[in-house]
């Protein structure tokens, strides 16, 4: 008899009912163990992990499978104890209802899980500083740096670097493009004339010369540089204003979210001592100067309400909005994506010098400590690698009618053409897929499976079987 492992998160998350009700239904013998304790993998037809939140995303379950040396397919995942709390009346009918459709599957698909490491080099681009490469080798890794022309590809989790005269391959892009800095709103000339207006540089120096005491200053943070550090800078300086001198603080944004863990902590520390947050289109703010000069007017609507506001500032002070000037890019990248997708400068969604692109970098500032950081993080990516599933994606010979479809569709450049005359077939490279679907979805002739993970099966079973109402 072919036996199920039931793996379980906390001491109360074994409902023991069901599992012998689904031993009975099935004619599977279900072993239950603790999440932290070791098994083997003889004879298992499925791994159920009864989780204790939805935690488990695909790539916690890659990695699972990987420590575990497991097909991550026989791997599935139930919220058991998220469930109770959504569908208190009906958690046990869905858990024995989802355990049930899930063993009837018995798929056997020989998918493994395998870590895939880049070359441990990179590619600056299009110019490398001296004290960069300096501080790249004190990792260990080589930097290249050529002079045009050469192209750049992407294959698998490297990329390939290719001249006249060399053929290397890198596992990670660092792009050093020059800066240009402007204002993320529109300054009138008279604005400008009163002196009230400056960027945040500017402003900071300006502390230790003029007093703020009961001035209103207003903080416009540009909907393209509101970083981290961009805000950080601004909570320290409207705290400080706040506290010391009694300044009257507006801090107008498009977007007040950074995804790192200590922005809610100084978000609300900043609020406390006084300051007002608006969100509003930073594009429709107008400003006019007082008849004095020696201070400016500031309207905006607000998101929330589209309530009109009006009152004077005595100083106006922006994060300025920083766009990469163009270094023909679009000479040399042969990339899976166009090259504009690498200047979301400091996506605040995205971990620091990230783009959109896997293993693609991107740098904005000229010292040590940055260039520390920006290595350390090119050398976590080099070292912990991708994780990849193999045979998981399949192409039907008989059914495929090279459409090329697919090969147009895929955002990886994952599918490639194999074999001769009229025996040719789409092929997926399972180095390069993603796993993400794109393929099977626009193939006209049905001809593509992707025998991906479950965990969207918990999504498909609430949402038509829960009875709650």
């Amino acid at each position: 008899m072919k036996k199920v492992l039931w793996l379980y998160e906390g001491e109360d998350n074994v409902p023991l009912p069901q599992i012998q009700a689904v031993e009975e239904k099935i004619g599977v013998h279900v072993e239950v163990r603790s999440l932290g304790e070791d098994f083997s993998s003889e004879n298992l037809e499925q791994v159920l992990i009864l989780g204790s939140s939805f935690s488990w995303h695909r790539e916690r379950l890659l990695e699972f499978a990987l420590q575990r040396s497991i097909n991550p397919l026989q791997v599935r995942f139930f919220p058991w104890q998220e469930v109770q709390r959504i569908f208190p009346t009906t958690a046990s009918k869905l858990l024995e209802h989802f355990l049930v459709e899930t063993l009837k599957r018995r798929e056997s698909y020989p998918a493994q899980v395998v870590k895939l490491l880049p070359e441990r080099k990179v590619l600056v681009l299009p110019r490398l500083e001296k004290a960069l490469q300096e501080v790249f080798s004190r990792f260990g890794i080589p930097v290249y740096s050529p002079q045009p022309p050469f192209l750049v590809e992407r294959d698998g989790v490297n990329f390939v670097l290719s001249g006249e005269s060399f053929h290397e391959k890198v596992g990670s892009v660092v792009l050093f493009p020059e800066w240009q800095e402007e204002p993320p709103l529109r300054i009138p000339m008279e604005v400008e004339e009163t002196g009230r207006i400056l960027p945040l540089a500017r402003f900071r120096n300006l502390l230790s010369q003029k007093k703020f005491r009961e001035k209103t200053v207003v903080f416009v943070v540009s909907p393209q540089s509101h970083s981290l550090k961009d805000w950080e800078e601004v909570f320290a300086l409207a705290r400080d204003l706040s506290r010391s001198q009694k300044a009257k603080i507006w801090v107008l944004a498009e977007e007040i979210m950074v995804a790192a863990p200590q922005f809610e902590r100084l978000y609300r520390e900043t609020r406390s001592e006084g300051a007002l947050f608006e969100k509003t289109k930073i594009s429709t703010i107008v400003l006019q100067p007082t008849l004095d000069m020696q201070g400016l007017w500031v309207e905006f609507e607000t998101e929330r309400d589209r309530y009109h506001q009006r009152f004077r500032a005595d100083w106006v002070v922006y994060v300025p909005k920083r766009s990469p000037l163009p270094f023909g890019a679009s000479s040399w990248w042969r990339g899976d994506a166009p090259i504009e997708v690498f200047f979301d400068l400091e996506n605040p969604n995205l971990p620091r010098f990230s783009t959109s692109l896997q293993g693609v970098f991107i740098a904005s500032q000229f010292d040590e400590e940055y260039f520390l950081e920006l290595a350390q993080t090119v050398d976590t990516y080099l070292t912990q690698g991708k994780i990849a599933v193999s045979d998981c994606t399949s192409v039907e010979e008989e059914k495929c009618v090279l459409c090329l479809t697919c090969l147009r569709t895929c955002p990886w450049k994952a599918i490639e053409i194999e074999g001769k005359s009229k025996r040719k077939r789409a092929h997926i490279n399972w180095e390069q897929c993603h796993l993400c679907g794109i393929c099977m979805a626009f193939c006209p002739a049905s001809a593509i499976g992707v025998n991906s993970l479950y965990p969207e099966d918990f999504f498909m079973i609430t949402t038509t079987g829960s009875g709650e109402k």
